[in-house]
């Protein structure tokens, strides 16, 4: 057994491999290597760390982080958010994930990555804790508007079934222009991840994932995923960030509802929020329900003192890829 950083040069051979055990331990159909090289290797913050084990021709398991960026108290700093974690079935119990951890961390460090942050399933919470790091399930709330009341009510169990997305509809969306876009206005006591433009076009117009509903016009970006709850339309809204600095992003909000409202037609419209990121959160009409997600961070270098742990986290954030 090898435990390693992934190669990106030299190690196209396994990717098979990788994603023949990333599916086996996930239970769920596999990705194709276009699937790999996009998300591993093309993001414009540059390719991510994959700590991998490997075992002759199987790659036995993986923690992968990609790289981004944060601002926070008026200053930009590296991090990296959790991107894949497995173990394949028949090397478990052995102590892997805690090392592929540790070595994925130790490469973070040598990076100058500064912060980082994942939303485990509730198999991977117990060892990222015992690594380190902070579980801190108070800062995200899921929050939904019923948009369709009568259909709700006819199909009201639904709601309790898991979101599936439908096909995806990058044909139709893949020719949008974004231009420069603003972070959007934020309290610099709060941790702040930056999408720029690049990173936009890069995880929503270049790969085909799912289906996106794009309000792409002068005053504001926002992009909402389309699926489906049992026999309920669901329209979560991912990322909104007003283009202009006289207007806040939550003043964009009326509107960015009543556009998915008339064009989507949801039976419900859903989001997630947290302390420093209240777009929606003043907009009548959103309840807050149930969350079974988990968000964990740790923090890389000593020299940020955070007192008040405060983080903006759409749901772009833990959306997955």
């Amino acid at each position: 057994m090898e435990l390693r950083l992934w190669q990106y040069a030299i190690d196209d051979g396994f990717i098979p491999s990788f994603l023949e055990g990333m599916s086996i331990a996930h239970d769920e159909p596999a990705h194709d290597e276009q699937w790999f090289r996009w998300k591993f290797e093309q993001s414009p913050y540059g390719k991510a760390i994959l700590a991998c084990a490997f075992d002759d021709d199987c790659v036995a398991g993986c923690v992968a982080y990609g790289k981004g960026k944060f601002r926070y108290q008026g200053k930009e700093f590296d991090c990296a958010l959790s991107y894949e974690t497995f173990v394949h079935p028949n090397y478990q119990g052995k102590g892997l994930f805690k090392k592929l951890i540790d070595l994925a961390e130790k490469e973070a460090q040598r990076q100058r990555i500064s912060f980082l942050y994942n939303f485990p399933n509730t198999n991977s919470l117990t060892g990222f804790m015992h690594m380190g790091w902070i579980c801190r399930n108070d800062v995200q709330q899921y929050k939904i508007r019923i948009t369709r009341p009568f259909h709700l009510l006819s199909h009201l169990l639904d709601l309790k079934k898991s979101f599936i997305p439908n096909q995806s509809n990058l044909d139709k969306i893949k020719s949008e222009v974004l231009d420069d876009i603003c972070v959007g206005q934020c309290n610099s006591q709060v941790i702040t991840p930056v999408w720029t433009s690049d990173y936009l076009k890069w995880r929503f117009f270049t790969y085909p994932n799912r289906t996106y509903f794009v309000i792409n016009d002068d005053e504001v970006f926002a992009i909402a995923m389309v699926g489906m709850r049992g026999r309920l339309k669901d329209a979560h809204v991912l990322y909104v960030v007003s283009k202009t600095e006289d207007r806040p992003t939550n003043r964009c909000m009326p509107s960015v509802l009543r556009k998915i409202r008339q064009s989507v037609k949801p039976d419900l419209v859903s989001y997630s929020d947290s302390l420093g990121d209240d777009a929606l959160s003043r907009i009548a009409g959103f309840i807050k329900v149930p969350s079974h997600s988990n968000f964990c961070y740790k923090l890389l270098d000593d020299s940020i003192e955070i007192r008040d742990f405060r983080i903006a986290l759409p749901s772009i954030n833990a959306h997955t890829y």
